[in-house]
Order: C-alpha cells, then sequence, then structure tokens
C-alpha cells in the first residue's frame, strides 16, 4: 500500500477475526476473482496493478480468504473511495459496515472529506454509505455502463465529512 493509514491490524464480528492487509501484486489473482463476482464491469487486473502504487489497497481477511478490498485514492485532504466490495458471502452479516467504519476513521488522518460514488441501482450499498453518514451531493447521468442494448446508469456521488483526528 503506498498510503499508509493507521487501520486497525484486525476487525472482530461475532467472535469471528478478520485481519486487515495491504493486498499486493501477489494478491491478485484472488482480488480479482472477488472482483469479477461482484462487479457487472469489474476492474481489469491491470487496474488493480497500477493502483498499487498509488493508492491505499487494504482489504479483510479470513485465513487465506479474502472477505472485503477496498481502493482509496488521497489528494490535497479529499479521500475517494475508488472501489469497496464485500464478497457476498459475507454481505448482510455486519462486515462491510465495520470495515466502513475502520476505513473512515483512518481516512481522518490524511482527509477532510471522502468521497465516492455508486451505480442509482445499488440499493444494499447506498443503505449502507447512508448508515455511515455519507450524503448524497450529486450526480453523474449515464457514467456507468449498463448491459448490450440497456441505458448507461447513472452514478450517484456521496460525500462524507470526516472529523480532525483526536490529538
Amino acid at each position: 500500500m503506498s498510503v499508509d493509514l493507521p487501520l486497525p491490524a484486525f476487525i472482530s464480528l461475532a467472535g469471528e477475526r478478520f485481519d486487515v492487509a495491504a493486498f499486493t501484486a501477489a494478491d491478485l489473482d484472488a482480488i480479482v476473482a472477488l472482483e469479477q463476482r461482484s462487479h457487472p464491469h469489474p476492474w481489469s487486473r491491470e487496474n488493480f496493478r497500477s493502483s498499487a502504487g498509488h493508492h491505499c489497497c487494504v482489504g479483510l481477511q479470513q485465513g487465506d480468504s479474502w472477505v472485503a478490498y477496498a481502493v482509496l485514492s488521497f489528494v490535497v485532504g479529499e479521500a475517494e473511495l475508488l472501489l469497496f466490495v464485500v464478497d457476498k458471502d459475507w454481505q448482510g452479516k455486519g462486515i462491510g459496515s465495520r470495515f466502513l467504519e475502520a476505513l473512515t476513521q483512518a481516512a481522518q488522518a490524511k482527509a477532510q472529506t471522502m468521497f465516492l460514488e455508486v451505480r442509482a441501482s445499488n440499493e444494499h450499498a447506498i443503505a449502507l454509505y447512508e448508515k455511515a453518514g455519507f450524503n448524497q451531493v450529486g450526480l453523474r447521468p449515464g457514467y456507468y455502463p449498463a448491459g448490450k442494448g440497456s441505458r448507461r446508469e447513472d452514478a450517484l456521488l456521496y460525500a462524507l465529512e470526516l472529523p480532525s483526528p483526536e490529538m
């Protein structure tokens, strides 16, 4: 991870431990496979390889398995959550909320605001982000590609004001 964040070493949920770890080139097979299972238009291996040198690429592991991952970019007091994925087998169990909370708390060390965009149809992700305190601040019409014969999908832009880190 080229951007160091003060993340916890692990997250506990319902008696289970999830290790917080940066993902590297050695992890790309597993990360790309999870990405392909999670998105109709996934990032490529090259997108991840390029991000590893410039962004914060971090995830949750249970044993040898990746359960979730995120890619964050930091520029001039702003953080952008470029990707946030929780394996479908772990969705709805609270791990996404705990991971997002850890990311937003850690981002306070480098940013005052965190931004993200989400497909307008992704109701579960929208609910997660709004529960975490994100507010919709914009719309990008026709931003996301859609299936053949379908219209492109809108992106909803969200922002979260991050409190200053405690001194």
